[in-house]
């Protein structure tokens, strides 16, 4: 795999970046999701809807 340099031979920088607004009514649900890149010689990057930790009254906000 090639990688690309700029300024100083340093590597290319690839940055994405995302900006979401949405307005909810009570009882309203939203599913948010997205892509995730993977490349030879990497880890993939991991992702969990729930982050694990739970709400009071024992329900996570997360469905």
């Amino acid at each position: 795999m090639t990688t690309e340099t700029g300024v100083n031979n340093s590597p290319t920088l690839i940055k994405r970046d995302v900006t979401t607004e949405v307005s909810l009514a009570d009882g309203d649900i939203i599913l948010l999701g997205g892509l995730a890149e993977q490349s030879d010689g990497f880890r993939p990057k991991q992702y969990r809807a729930d982050p694990g930790f739970q709400t009071s009254g024992g329900r996570s906000p997360f469905l």
